[in-house]
Parts: structure tokens; C-alpha cells; sequence
């Protein structure tokens, strides 16, 4: 019988000399071998494996930066910051923003506020009250779960305008394949707002809030777009469709975005119209004759895709 021979297991110590060495030829097989044993080694031979990521090439040090995530040492802040001035990189700025001292990141909040990052620094710097936070510079549901977790006041206004831009999105680019309360294998006739996974994570938010009148007002426009929907013909033809029941749910999924669409307040739903119409004048004028709306019709789902 020919018996197939395994080598041994080198020393992590030694691979991590064959990767530091850039002519030894051995650079690639001992980084792929550092890779699979990096969870497995003791903090000691981690810290060395990162440390020489770092000083290596861009893909390597991107993933030392993601390690570093959840394996953070106050010994890397020295290298990390020469980093991130030398070089800018999106996944350095996360250690950053999550690691760093406060002192730092307020002394160097706008060249790393970028992209979601924003919210983050948000999240720790806005435990302190006097931190602003713009909410322009928020998606409407991060901004909801700041107030929600940090415990400030947000009027029920805003927090409506929030939940309606929302609305907005998920009528724009629906989400078929994954509401948030998954749907039973048979039919599902009673329709929900909180059937859509951003509106029922929002809807948790507005109940952390101090102020339940947000809460109240959006939950009597889900019941309002509820019976609006259960009531229409287009709902009680589709009952009597002899189609499967998860085309029938998808189905009625698009029903339900038409109907929130439907009962968007018009300052949201023309939001973008209104806009380009303070620019020009002459537009002004041709929407007003007109009489024009944004078209918020949602894609039709793909009937072959189930949830």
C-alpha cells in the first residue's frame, strides 16, 4: 500500500521569518500558512504576524487592519497612525475610529468622517451631550438608532420625516427576497408596513424614544396603508389568483410598496421634484400646469426567485 507522506508543521516563529524575508521565495506559502493557523496562536506570535502585515503590501496590510478589529492592542496605535497619514486607507480608518483615544478623533473628525464612518464616531463621541450630531449626514435608519441608543430627544417630525424617506427607499429598490418577518408557506393577507425589514427596524427605534408620538403617528399610517390595501380590488382580485402561494406573496409585497407609496406625505414623495424645481423656475411652472408627482411605482418582483 502507498502511503501518502504529510511534512510536518514548520514553526509559526520560522514562517514568520520566511514571510518577513521578501527574497526568501517562500514569502506567499508562509503567508498562506500564517493565515490558516493565525486563530489558533497565542497573542504573542498574532501580534508579530500582524505587526509584519503591516509593514507589508496593501492587501496584506488590509488584512492585518481587519484583524485588528476585534484583536486591538493600544501597542498598535503608533504604526496605525503613520498609516493612516501616509496612506489613507478606508480599512486603516475603521481601527481608528473604533480604537483610537476620543482626543484623536475629535482632533481629526472630518478627514475621518467619511462614508459611514460618520456614524460610528457618532455612536461613541455622541455619548457626550454636547457632541452635534448632523443628521444630514446620516442614512434616515442610523439616524433613528443613534437617538434610540445614545437617548436624545428628536422631535416626532423629524422622526417621521426619517421613517418616510425610508418608505421612499424601500419603494424604489424593494427587497422581495428577504422581508424582515418571514412569511408563512401559505398565504399572507393581512399586509403589514412592519413587514418590510427596514420599517420594523425603525419601528423598534421609535420605541426607545422618549417621546411616544412618533411611535403613535406611525403606527396609525401602517394601519391606515393596511386596510387601504385589504380593502382595494386590486387585494381581493389577487385572492382569488390560482397562483402559487409564494407568487402570491410577492405579490402582494408589491401591493404593499404601491400603498405606502400611495400614502406618502407629498414632501417626501416629490422630495427630489421639489428640489430641482427651486433651481429652475421654468420647471417650477411645468410641474405646477402639469400637475406632476415622482414616479414611485416599485419594480414588479421576480416571480421565479422565492423569499
Amino acid at each position: 500500500m502507498h502511503t501518502i507522506m504529510k511534512s510536518h508543521n514548520r514553526p509559526a516563529a520560522t514562517l514568520i521569518k520566511e514571510y518577513c524575508n521578501k527574497k526568501s521565495g517562500k514569502v506567499s506559502d508562509a503567508r498562506r500558512e500564517l493565515h490558516r493557523r493565525f486563530e489558533h496562536l497565542d497573542w504573542s506570535q498574532q501580534k508579530k504576524i500582524m505587526m509584519a502585515h503591516l509593514q507589508s503590501c496593501s492587501s496584506d496590510r488590509n488584512w492585518a487592519y481587519t484583524q485588528l478589529l476585534s484583536l486591538w492592542d493600544e501597542s498598535f496605535i503608533p504604526i496605525v497612525e503613520e498609516l493612516w497619514l501616509t496612506y489613507h486607507e478606508e480599512r486603516c480608518s475603521w481601527i481608528i475610529v473604533n480604537h483610537f483615544p476620543d482626543d484623536y478623533l475629535t482632533a481629526h473628525l472630518e478627514e475621518l468622517s467619511q462614508g459611514r464612518n460618520y456614524y460610528f464616531i457618532c455612536r461613541r463621541l455622541g455619548q457626550n451631550e454636547q457632541f452635534p450630531i448632523d443628521a444630514s449626514r446620516l442614512q434616515p435608519l442610523d439616524h433613528l438608532s443613534l437617538m434610540a441608543n445614545l437617548g436624545r430627544d428628536i422631535s416626532a417630525a423629524t422622526a417621521l420625516e426619517q421613517i418616510f424617506k425610508i418608505v421612499k427607499k424601500e419603494c424604489l429598490s424593494p427587497h422581495y427576497f428577504m422581508p424582515f418577518r418571514q412569511w408563512l408557506d401559505t398565504r399572507h393577507v393581512k399586509p403589514s408596513p412592519l413587514h418590510v425589514r427596514a420599517l420594523d427596524r425603525a419601528f423598534y427605534y421609535l420605541q426607545a424614544l422618549p417621546d411616544r408620538e412618533a411611535l403613535e403617528q406611525f403606527s396609525a399610517w401602517c394601519d391606515l396603508v393596511s386596510d387601504d390595501l385589504q380593502h382595494s380590488d386590486a387585494f381581493q382580485s389577487l385572492l382569488k389568483e390560482p397562483i402559487s402561494d409564494d407568487d402570491f406573496n410577492q405579490q402582494v409585497y408589491h401591493l404593499l410598496l404601491e400603498y405606502m407609496a400611495k400614502h406618502l406625505p407629498a414632501e417626501i414623495r416629490n422630495a427630489y421634484l421639489l428640489e430641482m424645481t427651486e433651481r429652475n423656475s421654468a420647471l417650477e411652472q411645468l410641474v405646477g400646469a402639469l400637475d406632476l408627482e415622482e414616479d414611485l411605482t416599485p419594480p414588479p418582483p421576480n416571480t421565479s426567485c422565492p423569499f
